[in-house]
C-alpha cells in the first residue's frame, strides 16, 4: 500500500463515510429541536426520549420471535411477495407499533405530573422521535446522502406518533377505548403499506407501486406541519393544557403526604 504522506487509498470511502455521518447529524436536527420545545412543557418527555430509543431492544426481540414464528407456519412456503407483506406488517410496522404505543400507556401511567391533552400528545411524540433516532444510526449502512435527509426532515415516526398521541388523548378524556384502537391501527396500517411499497419483491413486478410510499412520505410531511402547528397553537389553549389525567406518582405523594 502506497503511504502517499500518512494518506491511504481508501481516502474516498473515508471522506463518503464523513459525509453520510454529517448528513445523519443534520438529518436529526429537527428531531432534536421539536424534543427541546415540547420538553419546557413538561418533564415527562425526558422520559419519553430515553424509553423510545431504548424501545429497539425489545423491537428486535419481537421480531425475531415473530419471524420464527412465521417460518413454523408456513410463510416462506406462500412466496416473496406474501413474505415481503409479512416482513413489512408484522416484523416492522406491528411491532414497532405496539412498543411506542405500550411505552406511551407505561409513561402515562407512571406519571410524575398532571398531564394534559399537550402533555400526553407531546409524550408519544418523543417516543416516536426517541425511536427514531437510533433506527436513523442503522439506516446509515446501505442509505446515501439524499435518502438521510429526507429522513431527517420527514420525521416519520413523529407524525405517526402524533396520530397515536392525540387519539389516546382522546381515550383518556372520554373513556372510549376506540379512540385508542384507531389510534394504533391507522400508524400501523400507514408504517406498514410505507414499508411494503418500497419491497424489492414489489418493486420487481411493479415499479409504480412505489408511489404507494411516496404518497405516504408526502402525508408524513403533512402530518409534521400539523404537528407543529398544533403544539404552537395548544400551548394557549385551555382545551389542550386542562388537567385530564392526575399522574399516579402525583396522587400517591400526596395521599402519602
Amino acid at each position: 500500500m502506497e503511504n502517499n504522506g500518512g494518506r491511504c487509498d481508501n481516502d474516498p470511502e473515508e471522506r463518503v463515510m464523513v459525509v453520510l455521518v454529517l448528513a445523519l447529524i443534520a438529518s436529526m436536527v429537527p428531531s432534536v429541536v421539536i424534543y427541546l420545545l415540547l420538553r419546557r412543557r413538561t418533564r415527562e418527555v425526558d422520559r419519553a426520549l430515553v424509553w423510545g430509543m431504548l424501545g429497539v431492544l425489545p423491537v428486535v426481540v419481537l421480531g425475531l420471535i415473530l419471524n420464527i414464528i412465521g417460518n413454523l407456519a408456513g410463510m416462506k412456503s406462500l412466496g416473496p411477495i406474501a413474505q415481503s407483506a409479512y416482513t413489512s406488517f408484522v416484523l416492522h410496522s406491528f411491532v414497532e407499533e405496539l412498543v411506542k404505543y405500550s411505552i406511551l400507556i407505561l409513561i402515562v401511567r407512571k406519571a410524575r405530573t398532571d398531564l394534559s391533552v399537550y402533555d400526553i400528545t407531546a409524550i408519544m411524540v418523543v417516543v416516536g422521535l426517541g425511536f427514531g433516532l437510533p433506527e436513523d444510526v442503522l439506516y446509515l449502512i446501505g442509505s446515501d446522502v439524499v435518502q438521510i435527509l429526507i429522513r431527517g426532515i420527514l420525521v416519520m415516526h413523529g407524525g405517526l406518533a402524533y396520530i397515536t398521541g392525540r387519539l389516546y388523548a382522546r381515550t383518556v378524556e372520554t373513556g372510549k377505548k376506540v379512540h385508542a384502537a384507531i389510534g394504533f391501527i391507522i400508524p400501523f396500517l400507514l408504517h406498514g403499506l410505507y414499508d411494503f411499497g418500497l419491497t424489492p419483491e414489489l418493486l420487481e413486478k411493479d415499479d409504480n407501486y412505489a408511489l404507494i410510499s411516496v404518497g405516504l412520505a408526502f402525508l408524513d410531511l403533512i402530518l409534521m406541519i400539523i404537528l407543529i402547528v398544533f403544539f404552537i397553537r395548544a400551548r394557549n389553549k385551555e382545551k389542550y393544557t386542562r388537567i385530564i389525567l392526575k399522574g399516579p406518582a402525583v396522587k400517591t405523594a400526596g395521599e402519602n403526604g
